[in-house]
């Protein structure tokens, strides 16, 4: 098969699958190689076995240029990027933290306002990274002070809860409280009850006799 057959044929499957996804391949291997041996059935020209058109390279930007225009699409801006940002965190709520099926929805929204879709999925974990911290800062902002005290001191580094607090600093394995809280116990000893006494103490919001925090 000549250059020549080769940029037709490459063009057609393009355009096709354009018209078929809203969208160009990103590999090869979506390309069924049917849907090749039946577009070039219609060019009367005859595909090698495996044939994918170039997704790379100066003639496949050209193709897509062109058939952006035929399809009457553009090509996505970075203030598109940031609108589809938005508007998928406030679909995450309806179908989850699925990325296939927020790719899916985006494709179908750019496919809707005749824009290529951008990098989908860059914008689908910002959209589900939005989506988490606008949900943690919803529940936050129901906490009472009093409440939230003592959630931001089990960040905090572990203190005098520690049997030796100065050794284990020394060792750089001072833990925040939260993580002192879920470590396994050790063997039982007089040092493991205590420590399992200062934990109690520290849950029930006080240690030392004085508040947690």
């Amino acid at each position: 098969m000549t250059k020549h057959h080769g940029n037709r044929l490459g063009f057609a499957v393009l355009l096709a699958f354009f018209r078929n996804q809203g969208r160009f391949p990103r590999t090869a291997r979506e390309i069924d190689q049917l849907f090749v041996a039946e577009i070039a059935q219609q060019l009367a020209i005859v595909a090698p076995s495996g044939f994918a058109p170039g997704l790379a390279g100066r003639t496949a930007e050209r193709h897509r240029a062109d058939i952006r225009t035929l399809a009457g699409f553009r090509e996505a801006s970075v203030a598109d990027a940031a609108l589809f940002e938005d508007w998928l965190r406030d679909q995450v709520a309806g179908v989850g933290a699925v990325p296939d099926q927020l790719v899916a929805l985006l494709e179908t929204r750019c496919r809707a306002l005749s824009i290529e879709p951008p990098a989908a999925d860059r914008i689908v974990r910002a959209a589900i990274r939005a989506d988490d911290e606008r949900f943690c800062g919803g529940v936050l902002d129901r906490l009472v002070p009093a409440t939230r005290e003592r959630l931001e001191a089990l960040l905090r580094p572990a203190g005098n809860e520690l049997e030796d607090p100065r050794s284990a600093q020394a060792a750089g394995m001072v833990p925040v409280r939260i993580l002192w809280l879920r470590g396994d116990p050790s063997k039982p000893s007089l040092a493991s009850v205590q420590d399992a006494l200062a934990k109690l103490e520290l849950i029930r919001g006080r240690h030392g006799g004085r508040p947690l925090g």
